[in-house]
């Protein structure tokens, strides 16, 4: 009898030990394929919100409703939008557990065109930048980030990992907002190499426990999920033995944020 109750002992140790407790939900995943593409475009009259884009989607399944955001507006199954000013603006259509953005540029019919690119930043500090590039312009133009930092440089420095909005306006109104994202330098290789390391190791997600996370699909498909767990720090779980830096932590927390991409 005593040596039954301490079989059963060392069995359950080995199975809190094996983290099946930390097994993670599977992510459901898309079956169809949204293709997005602008059906129709009016470009704007300078300074004034005129301008419209229509879009069109393909590949769409049957007996779902198709939704539509602009620059995070509230979801709505009407795929034109009207009353635009110049700028870049980013559309995204859902149906179900499928999601597809698209980013569209009106530019002014006549007068001011702008561009901007950005460069990545380290994800611990700001090193980012944004360069919005002008031409038709009327006299000398200004730049402004997120609606509050203007300079008549066309340069923005110092920026961390996120979204921004800068606007280039010439001396006569005539004015371009432009959405832009600085990524973090964080990929797919040293989030995979954080995972396998900590997590996907003999006794947890290695192959006896799902999902195992030696498998690219795995990761990505949880993105959210590991993010969670591992800035909680139940991931890895405190009874591994194993741990992940802070660092590590926001490595991880920069890479979903830049959309969980291989």
């Amino acid at each position: 009898m005593k040596k039954w109750s301490v079989g059963i002992c060392y069995f359950l140790i080995l199975l809190h030990s094996a983290c099946t407790y930390d097994q993670l939900s599977v992510v459901a995943e898309c079956d169809n394929n949204l293709l997005l593409r602008v059906s129709e475009r009016t470009a704007p009259a300078c300074g004034v919100a005129s301008g419209s884009v229509k879009i069109a989607v393909d590949g769409q399944a049957a007996g779902l409703p198709v939704t539509f955001t602009i620059n995070g507006t509230e979801a709505d199954t009407v795929s034109s939008f009207t009353n635009l000013l110049a700028g870049s603006y980013v559309i995204t259509a859902r149906q179900g557990v499928c999601e597809e953005t698209i980013t569209v540029i009106l530019e002014n019919d006549e007068g001011l065109k702008a561009s901007a690119e950005s460069t990545p930043s380290n994800c611990s500090s700001a090193s980012g930048t944004i360069t919005v590039t002008t031409a038709d312009a009327t006299g000398a133009v200004s730049f402004i980030l997120d609606g509050t930092l203007e300079q008549s440089e066309p340069t923005f420095t110092g920026l961390t990992p996120g979204s921004y909005q800068v606007t280039a306006q010439d001396t006569i109104g005539c004015a371009v907002t432009l959405e832009i994202v600085i990524p973090s330098d964080v990929g797919f290789d040293q989030i995979k190499s954080l995972v396998t390391a900590s997590c996907a190791v003999s006794g947890c997600h290695a192959g006896n426990v799902s999902p195992d996370f030696r498998v690219d699909n795995n990761i990505l498909s949880r993105a959210q999920r590991i993010g969670a767990r591992t800035g909680n720090g139940t991931m890895p779980p405190p009874s591994s033995g194993r741990s992940l830096a802070q660092s590590e932590i926001d490595a991880i927390r920069c890479w979903i944020d830049d959309g969980a991409s291989n």
